[in-house]
């Protein structure tokens, strides 16, 4: 073995160590740990954008059945009475989170330590057809609540099992940025990000990741080629009567990684249930909105 090939051996030996750390920080992501991964991506010591503008958010991932964790994509409710609906239809119920699932990595006490938040979107959401208030989230505090039987085979969908991991949600949202210019060097600091980790990415790692989000941020907020069909800040502000009204995504879904099988045939890129912060902070969910992204 020659000089030469032992050093490009070690050069890539230490390029994919670098890959799978970052890969390994996506998957428990802190604010510093983004900012280290920028700096490997992009060759830059300077301070991350991105970075700057990460929130704190949860992701959830498919994983195996387990007696410590109850949350479920697919299946049946918990305490729920009565289905809801939307003109006259039952809607789909989309996951259940167990929110006793979420001490280990939920900070914020932004959500009750305690309880069920059951999540339902009509159908007729991936079309555009229907209003924003076409959904609900159901919340009981009683984690002993037995599930509902649907009204319909075809409302739940599979039945999931899913584990929650910290994370710095960083997709820029254009409203965060005083320029265009700043705006554009996030996104290409995500990019640079995305793209070395793809480059040499864990299949194992990322076979169940959803890429679905509560607490983050709306996946993508009008970046070039995507829209969000209304504007949701105008309806929350009518619909509570007040002119400072602040908007808070309480759970993304997105069509990353096939997890959400009613994306298909859509243009659609995610759905976002929207809370109002104060409702969030008095643990009121019975104004959420639902709003999507599209191509």
């Amino acid at each position: 073995m020659t000089k030469r090939f032992r050093a490009k051996k070690a050069q890539r030996a230490q390029f994919i160590s670098q890959v799978r750390e970052i890969s390994d920080n996506h998957m428990s992501m802190t604010r510093e740990h983004l900012q280290k991964d920028v700096q490997k991506a992009t060759g830059s010591n300077a301070p991350s954008i991105l970075a700057r503008t990460a929130i704190p958010a949860v992701e959830f991932v498919q994983t195996k059945p387990s007696p410590q964790l109850k949350s479920h994509q697919g299946g049946l409710p918990h305490g729920v009475t009565r289905w809801p609906e939307h003109a006259g239809q039952p809607q789909l119920f989309l996951l259940a989170v167990r929110l006793s699932d979420l001490k280990a990595v939920q900070n914020l006490d932004l959500l009750p330590p305690e309880g069920w938040l059951n999540f339902f979107m009509a159908p007729d959401v991936m079309t555009g057809a229907a209003p924003l208030t076409a959904c609900a989230v159901v919340f009981t505090p009683d984690e002993a609540a037995p599930p509902l039987k649907a009204p319909a085979q075809n409302l739940t969908g599979m039945n999931v099992t899913l584990k929650w991991i910290r994370d710095a949600h960083h997709v820029p949202q254009a409203h965060e940025f005083a320029t265009q210019g700043e705006y554009e060097a996030a996104a290409a600091e995500m990019n640079a990000i995305n793209n070395l980790e793809n480059a040499y990415a864990d299949p194992k790692v990322h076979a169940h990741n959803t890429n679905s989000y509560l607490l983050g941020k709306q996946w993508y907020a009008n970046p070039l080629r995507l829209r969000t069909d209304r504007d949701v800040a105008a309806f929350t502000r009518e619909q509570h009567g007040r002119d400072d009204t602040q908007l808070q995504s309480l759970l993304t879904l997105t069509r990353v990684g096939g997890q959400w099988p009613f994306f298909e045939g859509t243009r659609v890129v995610s759905v976002t249930f929207f809370i109002e912060t104060s409702d969030l902070h008095a643990w009121q969910f019975d104004r959420v909105i639902v709003d999507v992204a599209s191509l």
